[in-house]
C-alpha cells in the first residue's frame, strides 16, 4: 500500500498522508514527521467533505487537503506553502489505483492482507 502512497509522499513539505474508509476508519497511515497524535480526530473533518469533493484547509501554519476517493477519502497534511497543485495532480492519479484495488477483492480485505 505504501507504494501507491509513494509519489505523494515524495512531494516536498508533505508531513503525513492518512487513508480513511467511507466510515472514519484509519486504512493506511504515513505520518514522517510526528503531526497526527490521534488520527480519529480527522473523522470529524470527513462529515464535511461527504457533500463536496475535495477541500483546503489552513490551520496552525499546516494545510491539511481532503479528497474524496469513492468509497473512501485521502487526508494530506503539509506544510502551509507546499506545492498543492502537485499534491493535488498526484491525487488525481493515485484515486484510480485505489479503485481498482476496490473491484479486485475490495480495499479492506486487500489492507488486511497487507498486514498493514
Amino acid at each position: 500500500m505504501k507504494g501507491l502512497f509513494k509519489n505523494l509522499l515524495s512531494i516536498g513539505d508533505v508531513q503525513a498522508v492518512i487513508l480513511f474508509s467511507s466510515s472514519g476508519e484509519s486504512l493506511f497511515l504515513e505520518d514522517r514527521q510526528g503531526v497526527i497524535s490521534d488520527p480519529s480526530r480527522f473523522a470529524v473533518l470527513l462529515t464535511m467533505v461527504k457533500s463536496l469533493n475535495e477541500m483546503d484547509v489552513i490551520y496552525s501554519n499546516r494545510r491539511v487537503y481532503i479528497r474524496s476517493a469513492g468509497s473512501s477519502y485521502i487526508v494530506v497534511i503539509m506544510d502551509r506553502f507546499a506545492d498543492s497543485a502537485m499534491v493535488k495532480l498526484n491525487c488525481d492519479v493515485l484515486i484510480p489505483e485505489l479503485k481498482k484495488l476496490k473491484r479486485k477483492k475490495g480495499i479492506m480485505a486487500q489492507l488486511k492482507d497487507l498486514k498493514i
